[in-house]
């Protein structure tokens, strides 16, 4: 029987790398995306405004009679402003989009959940670091606390794993990073090289499967040795 996986924000460089990996044969794929719609054959797709409750209410409505296997947290914004330049506006959407929903799906999809089932966020080193950008670190830092804690209610049914990247090369926000940003992470980093998209879209199939129940609860930074 095909398992079934729920990839929230799966149209981001990732979300594509990771549909491209996984077994068609062996998974059935619900993907959300906002405006950038991949065309994927044997994929159902929905669109969504994650900072709307109303559309997240639709989403969690059409999905109603599906058991996940799996759910992945993929979706982000960042402005990459210091906090003088935030408007409350996007200070708001920040936590919206990188937190709220992720809170707000996670609860409305409890039932939809089959025993043994995983749920992976997907943070970023800027949640354990800090960064320049203060509402971005501080929405993801928030997942780490509402990992740790979903871990122990969840469990034993449910597992849930947050991952922490660098900064990921080939994806959209990175090559936003002038050419000068984009050599201090790598000159930095103690492997002198970043993780690319794929790279990290296999890690993230790599962790759905079952050797990795023992990590329930964890913060597994992925950012080659950057502390």
């Amino acid at each position: 029987m095909k398992k079934n996986l729920l990839l929230i924000g799966g149209s981001s460089d990732i979300g594509s790398d990771l549909i491209n990996l996984i077994d068609k044969k062996k998974y059935n794929i619900y993907y959300t995306y906002n405006s950038n719609k991949k065309k994927i054959n044997n994929v159902n797709s929905f669109q969504i405004d994650l900072s709307s409750l109303e559309d997240i209410d639709k989403l969690i409505l059409h999905l109603k009679k599906i058991k996940f296997d799996n759910v992945i947290f993929l979706q982000g914004v960042i402005y990459s402003l210091s906090l003088s330049k935030y408007s409350d506006k996007k200070i708001y959407n920040t936590f919206l989009v990188n937190t709220l929903s992720i809170i707000f799906i996670t609860k409305k999809i409890l039932t939809l959940l089959k025993k043994d089932s995983l749920v992976v966020l997907v943070s970023s080193i800027s949640g354990s670091r800090g960064s320049y950008d203060p509402i971005y670190s501080a929405s993801k830092a928030a997942l780490h606390g509402f990992t740790k804690s979903m871990s122990q209610w969840l469990t034993p049914k449910t597992k849930i794993i947050c991952l922490c990247p660098g900064p990921v090369k080939e994806t959209r926000n990175f090559k936003r990073f002038s050419k000068k940003r984009q050599d201090f992470h790598i000159k930095k980093n103690p492997l002198k090289k970043l993780i690319n998209s794929k790279e990290f879209a296999r890690i993230l199939l790599d962790v759905t499967k079952p050797h990795w129940k023992f990590a329930n609860g964890s913060i597994i930074e992925i950012n080659g040795g950057v502390y």
